[in-house]
């Protein structure tokens, strides 16, 4: 059983009456002896911890006094650390200071260099490990230097002498710490061969705009009599040569030939057009590995690659004339191709410019106009077309790009002419097609019906989704009818095509229910793609691609500020030509053609 202890004794001694407490850990003692000696058992100071909490109800005057003292203190220490770091920061830079000038007077006065300090706290001043040497009187740099190859490889010297360095000295470091394109240096094999440039500042701008060239034996030659900026940076390059080519100049030199041989222009121009069409396969095919299968009877597979014919194909898509580039490339017909399109098509960058070079027939809606430009463009085609050589006229029978405002429009055009409604279909418009056929004086022989879906199981079919390499999974069900089945007269053929439409609408409603057209009569044929159009997009690339990185790096090193800006000035227009060209795909930014009867 525990002994009783008395509240009112000595904690220590347990007999005297305590009169004493610590202000630490207020443990109660009797005398001074008792005090001493719980403080050695308790490694206790006896000073009063400022920061214990106290109750409000325990606080007394002294404890005030003590908290108010306590604030004095801390705000008395927080003064000294300011007053000491700026003392400390003064002092630090005075020190910079009167380095930076000794390091200023030696340049100048030893090889008259000037040079120019950038402000303490930026990173390129920090990373400076600029030093000059009292005992050999010479300056050590630190130097960035940036060395052209194939790419930029860049590399920092420290403590570069000035006295004994030399551009060996400076490609043998670089040798040394870039071991992989270390045999690629060896092109430099003489000072003649080199470009040096380093930044000018201070002088008269040079034909190389605010970089100088410079040809030096040593690091004094380099900056002797020059302003520049401490930690600067040397560009280091081999002369190169540019080559440009462009394929839409050949086009034009093609209309050279025009007046003198028509077969021939036609001849060279079907290949100049594949080469620029097969890049937007190459996009399709090998960026975004989007794939195409097609649907059609063999023995019209066979007829396709042998005979003048127009293509009738719906218009639903962003891209869905993208999916018949590709199948008219794996069967090697799309240096034919050519399009019954509006006349704002002409002004598309580059795939407008081919069409026209191509003979592609623009019309401007309006049918009084379009009936002459009709039959002279489709008769200026026969004419002399070489032989062995074979086109294909897509057309687009609604006139413009599927959206259910425009159908709703067509519909009721066709309850007024007692028409079935089309569900997935603009009413067709007849009357082109009908003055193309009876243009087509026995030179064309086969009409191709195209239904063209794309799976759901495949990206957005757009034409962005491809630029970013989505994959896009398209089918295509292909049907021929022999161009003298069809009627010639106008009614006849009037009825054709609308018979023609509904056909088309049941067909597209089964894609629909079944995300195919497999099991709807006809066979399912995957042609594989061929390596033609990527061999010619890589020959563009070698050709034009590399060249061109090349001289714009060194256009950008060596013009002046105005060229520059001239530049940044072309490549916004180009950026927006090519999204200009983006924007002719794209649905919501169509043509509003359709919307009203009126268009009817």
């Amino acid at each position: 059983m525990e002994s009783y202890v008395d509240p009112k004794k000595c904690s220590i001694c347990r007999q005297n009456p305590i009169k004493y407490t610590c202000p630490r850990c207020s443990l109660r003692t009797c005398s001074l002896s008792c005090c001493i000696e719980h403080k050695k058992t308790l490694n206790c100071n006896g000073q009063r911890d400022k920061t214990l909490f106290k109750s409000l109800n325990t606080m007394t005057d002294l404890d005030l006094l003590s908290d108010y003292r306590f604030l004095e203190e801390v705000n008395r220490q927080v003064e000294t650390s300011k007053r000491d770091e700026l003392a400390n920061r003064m002092k630090s830079l005075n020190e910079s200071t009167r380095f930076q000038k000794l390091i200023q007077s030696k340049l100048k006065s030893l090889w008259s260099i000037q040079i120019l300090y950038l402000p303490r706290f930026s990173t390129r001043h920090k990373q400076n490990q600029m030093w000059f040497d009292r005992k050999t009187d010479d300056i050590f740099w630190h130097v960035e230097c940036r060395v052209f190859l194939d790419t930029f490889h860049t590399w920092t010297i420290t403590r570069m002498p000035t006295k004994d360095t030399t551009l060996a000295n400076l490609l043998g470091k670089f040798r040394e710490a870039n071991q992989s394109v270390s045999p690629k240096v060896n092109n430099f094999s003489s000072e003649e061969q080199v470009c040096v440039y380093i930044e000018n500042f201070g002088q008269k701008r040079t034909q190389f705009g605010k970089y100088e060239k410079r040809s030096f034996n040593t690091v004094i030659d380099l900056f002797r009599e020059r302003v520049f900026i401490e930690f600067p940076i040397l560009y280091i390059s081999l002369s190169c040569v540019f080559m440009m080519n462009s394929n839409h100049h050949s086009s034009l030199c093609s209309c050279i030939i025009w007046p003198f041989n028509k077969e021939l222009y036609r001849k060279i121009n079907c290949y100049l057009a594949l080469g620029i069409w097969s890049q937007f396969t190459f996009l399709a095919q090998w960026w975004s590995k989007s794939d195409c299968v097609l649907y059609i009877d063999p023995v019209d597979m066979e007829r396709v690659r042998k005979e003048h014919a127009i293509v009738i194909m719906n218009h639903k898509y962003d891209i869905d004339w993208l999916a018949g580039w590709i199948i008219c490339q794996r069967l090697g017909i799309m240096h034919g191709s050519k399009i019954v399109g509006k006349q704002s098509l002409r002004l598309v960058p580059i795939v407008g410019w081919c069409w026209i070079f191509t003979e592609s027939i623009f019309l401007r809606r309006v049918w009084e106009s379009d009936r002459e430009t009709l039959v002279k463009d489709l008769r200026k085609v026969l004419a002399n077309y070489p032989q062995n050589y074979f086109f294909n006229f897509l057309l687009f029978c609604e006139g413009t790009r599927f959206t259910e405002k425009k159908r709703l429009a067509s519909m009721k055009i066709a309850q007024e002419k007692g028409l079935p409604e089309l569900k997935h279909h603009i009413l067709p418009r007849t009357k082109g097609f009908t003055l193309l056929l009876q243009g087509a004086e026995n030179r064309i022989t086969g009409i191709y019906d195209l239904n063209v879906g794309f799976k759901k199981s495949g990206a957005e079919p757009t034409f962005l989704s491809i630029i970013k390499g989505h994959a896009c999974q398209a089918e295509i069900y292909v049907r021929r009818t022999p161009i003298a089945d069809i009627p010639t007269d106008t009614d006849g053929c009037s009825d054709w095509v609308h018979k023609l439409y509904q056909e088309k609408d049941q067909i597209y409603d089964y894609f629909l229910r079944h995300d195919t057209f497999e099991g709807n009569g006809l066979v399912r044929v995957e042609i594989p793609r061929n390596y033609k159009d990527l061999l010619i997009e890589l020959t563009w690339m070698i050709i034009i691609g590399i060249p061109s990185v090349i001289y714009l790096c060194k256009f950008l090193w060596t013009s002046t500020f105005l060229a520059q800006f001239i530049f940044v000035i072309l490549v916004i227009l180009a950026t927006i030509g090519v999204r200009a060209m983006i924007a002719v795909t794209e649905t919501e930014r169509g043509s509003h053609y359709g919307e009203n009867q009126k268009d009817k």
